[in-house]
C-alpha cells in the first residue's frame, strides 16, 4: 500500500523556481517534462519510500536523483511521505539542508 503524499512549501516553491527556469532558459515542454519527472518519482517513492539514501546529517531524511542535477529529500512517518526539498547539485553543497 503506497503512503499518504504530503507537499510541503518548501518543495512546492523549489518545484515552481525549477520549473520556472527551465521554461525561461529552454521551453514550457521541457518544464512540464520535469514535473511530471517529479510526480513519477513521488508515486514511486509512496511505494518504495527506502529506495532513497539516509542523509548522514538527518539519518530520518533520505533523498532520491530526480534529475542530472537535482534530488529531492523526503522523511517517512507511519503513513506519510513527507516532501522536503528539492535541491539542485551544482549548488554549493553547504547550501543544502539535508545533506
Amino acid at each position: 500500500m503506497a503512503l499518504k503524499i504530503e507537499w510541503t512549501e518548501p518543495v512546492l516553491k523549489d518545484l515552481e523556481t525549477i520549473s520556472n527556469y527551465i521554461e525561461v532558459e529552454w521551453s514550457e515542454s521541457l518544464a512540464d517534462k520535469f514535473i511530471d519527472l517529479v510526480k513519477e518519482k513521488v508515486r514511486t517513492l509512496a511505494k518504495h519510500p527506502a529506495m532513497g539514501m539516509a542523509s548522514v546529517k538527518y539519518p530520518s531524511v533520505r533523498s532520491v536523483k530526480i534529475s542530472k542535477h537535482n534530488k529531492l529529500y523526503y522523511k517517512v512517518t507511519n503513513d506519510k511521505l513527507i516532501l522536503l526539498s528539492i535541491f539542485d547539485t551544482r549548488q554549493h553543497p553547504d547550501k543544502n539542508l539535508y545533506r
